[in-house]
């Protein structure tokens, strides 16, 4: 037992109290840009640091600080051309190298060494990125809010710090790539960062950071959690310099045509910026597969909108001149050419000390409609002799416009056509207009409501259809291959469709009657002269007949406004025009087509109107009113008494409705009299006539 707890004791003290393990270091040696020479393929992909890190041996050769001409500002660290050249540069490099220097990019190198203090020791190194950066006024290289990174390069597979023997303990460890087995780690860069969220280059100065991470464990359980960073340039290096021509931050922007519904139309505006001044061509192909036939592979030249131009750069070190170009939708001929998807490319060049410089040229699509309509809007037909159905609408080109208009609830097989849309069922259209309009501005086409044979339609909502056509003519040859593609004239790829409203309406809303109105106690009505006022809302012939209420054949009993019937007139009912907006009157004295006067009782007033604007289902409308008759009355009686003077007289005042044979009769006081005796009181004694 004693001995099992002595074993248990020393147990404990080595897990308590282990030695000591000292801080291991891990840090950059050097950094650097560098060429290949041995086999340049000028990608820079193929840099893979000098040899065990010397100097000028291996198949690199560092550009950091380059003193072959003379002149190490002009010759250290550049990047030179937008796309890799073979052009052999014998003034750099070793001699009898195949070197290509200044070329489109470089390699950015970093060496790392590790040191440790105990042995063995070997920890992984988790992480290597180097951060590029553009020098500005007043830039500090390690402080990357002065110089925030551009582009961020992350390298793998970095290697491990190993040190098995004493021998290497406490000194400097070179940590080799595990990929080249060399002592560099470099990454190919071409210039190329983010330019609002596109990559391209601009000129200038650049320099990069390098940063080395290693957050490990020991095995004896210590962590290791380091992180350096060092910049270039630094001690006897140029800073990277770009001097390329590029093309970046390429746009296309068409012109909005319309105000209630924009749509793209010519000129399409290509915007776009270069690194440098430079002569710039745009050129635009056709790439719509619906125009290729049986030539599937093949993007014929519609058109070089510029050749071999000057365009200016942008600026250095952070310039925003844009150059600014625009296709007008035609061919180099000068028409319009169809609607369909176009490709425009850019090429750029220019030439200094070192050379040509051909930028990477720069595509973007355009999608060409060239001739649209939008902004269509309706005005119904309404009710007056004047009114016209108004269609409004907008076109994106001068062109000759078709407006279509077809029965209430047609349908069509397709609206996605050029030219007139197929009817489904087959139904002709009522009125077609075809008229040439002006380009971006608001045009109308008017409506009178009639058919083409010159007939008012009836009230509906009538479908309308618009499409355009304008006269272009041209054919795209393609290159190796025997076809072509030809047009004529360059119509709208859709019809728009609407509804227009006829709403006429009934030419007369109602008829007001009155008669004459005579006396106060009582007051009489249904008395002569007879009047009926009404206002039609389109001028209309008009009859007025007045009628018995007994339903027979020969109710008729006057004709007030209009003449007989007979076949020359009856389209017209032999009436009289009366016109629009203004109060009518029509007056009947009460009496019959003899001229006698109408026994009392009550009457039918028939207005028949003949609506010329009006279809032939609803041309003739009639109106009716009852009208009481009672003209010969009696009213405002009042009489004066017989007083004590020998002189005086008794008095009866009374009004008639018309000029009548009137008999007075004075009978006895407390005689009663029945109004519903006529004649009053026949033979009743003590009459006294008047």
């Amino acid at each position: 037992m004693k001995n099992k707890m002595s074993v248990l004791l020393c147990a404990a003290a080595l897990l308590g109290f282990s030695a000591p393990v000292l801080a291991q270091q891990l840090y950059i040696v050097d950094m650097d840009v560098q060429v290949d020479h041995t086999n340049p393929t000028g990608y820079c992909d193929d840099v893979q640091g000098l040899l065990n890190g010397a100097i000028d041996l291996g198949d690199e050769y560092t550009v950091a600080f380059a003193r072959n001409g003379g002149n190490v500002w002009q010759d250290s660290a550049r990047i030179e051309f937008e796309r890799p050249t073979s052009k052999p540069g014998t003034d750099y490099g070793p001699a009898g190298a195949n070197y290509v220097y200044p070329n489109s990019c470089l390699g950015l190198c970093a060496a790392i060494q590790c040191v440790v203090t105990s042995t063995p020791s070997t920890f992984g190194i988790d992480d290597m990125t180097f951060e590029i950066f553009k020098f500005a006024p007043g830039s500090n290289p390690l402080d990357p809010s002065s110089t925030p990174p551009i582009k961020t390069i992350s390298l793998y597979n970095i290697g491990t710090c190993s040190c098995t023997s004493p021998a290497c303990a406490a000194a400097p460890v070179q940590i080799l790539n595990n990929t080249t087995g060399g002592a560099w780690y470099c990454a190919a860069w071409d210039g190329s960062y983010n330019l609002n969220g596109i990559f391209g280059k601009t000129n200038g100065q650049y320099g990069f950071r390098a940063r080395v991470t290693t957050r490990q464990t020991t095995a004896q359980g210590t962590s290791i959690d380091i992180e350096q960073t060092s910049a270039y340039p630094g001690q006897n290096q140029i800073p990277i310099q770009i001097d390329v021509t590029n093309l970046h931050m390429i746009r296309s922007s068409p012109t909005p045509v319309g105000r209630l519904t924009k749509v793209a139309a010519q000129p399409y505006n290509i915007l776009y910026r270069l690194s440098k001044d430079s002569t710039a061509t745009i050129s635009i192909y056709d790439t719509d597969i619906s125009h290729r036939g049986t030539c599937p592979n093949s993007m014929p030249p519609v058109r070089t909108i510029i050749s071999s131009q000057p365009r200016v750069g942008e600026g250095i070190p952070d310039g925003v001149l844009t150059n600014g170009d625009f296709w007008d939708g035609r061919s180099n001929k000068g028409v319009i050419v169809p609607p369909g998807s176009y490709l425009a490319r850019i090429d750029a060049s220019s030439n200094d000390m070192w050379g040509t410089d051909l930028a990477w040229p720069a595509t973007i699509q355009i999608s060409l409609d060239p001739l649209q309509v939008t902004d269509v809007a309706v005005k119904p037909l309404g009710a007056s002799s004047t009114d016209m159905a108004n269609i409004s609408y907008m076109l994106t080109e001068a062109a000759t416009v078709y407006v279509d208009i077809y029965p209430p609830g047609t349908t069509f097989a397709t609206t996605n056509v050029s030219g007139a849309p197929t009817t489904s069922p087959s139904v002709p259209f009522l009125r077609r207009f075809k008229e040439q309009k002006e380009s971006r501005k608001t045009s109308y086409t008017y409506w009178d409501g009639r058919d083409s044979a010159g007939y008012p339609v009836c009230d509906g909502d009538y479908v309308f259809v618009i499409y355009a056509e304008l006269p272009s003519s041209g054919n795209f040859n393609y290159t190796g291959c025997t076809g072509t593609h030809a047009w004529s004239k360059v119509q709208t790829r859709s019809v728009k469709v609407g509804v227009v409203p006829v709403a006429r309406g009934p030419v007369l809303a109602f008829m007001r009657p009155s008669s004459t109105v005579i006396g106060s106690s009582p007051s009489a009505a249904g008395l002569d002269p007879f009047y009926f006022r009404y206002t039609p809302s389109r001028d209309a012939w008009v009859r007025l007949n007045i009628k018995r209420m007994t339903g027979g054949a020969g109710d008729l009993v006057r004709t007030v406004v209009g003449t007989a019937m007979d076949p020359q007139c009856s389209d017209k009912l032999c009436g009289e025009v009366r016109f629009a907006n203004v109060v009518n009157r029509e007056m009947w004295d009460g009496k019959d087509d003899s001229g006698n006067y109408v026994s009392s009782g009550a009457y039918l007033a028939e207005l028949i109107t003949v609506d010329p604007f009006q279809c032939s289902e609803l041309k003739t409308s009639t109106m009716t009113a009852i009208m009481p008759v009672s003209m010969f009355r009696t009213v405002d009686v009042r009489t004066t008494p017989l007083l004590s003077s020998s002189s005086a007289t008794a008095t009866i005042r009374f009004q008639l409705s018309q000029p009548m044979y009137s008999e007075l009769k004075v009978y006895p006081r407390d005689t009663v009299i029945s109004p519903s005796d006529f004649p009053l009181l026949a033979g009743l004694s003590g009459i006294t006539p008047v």
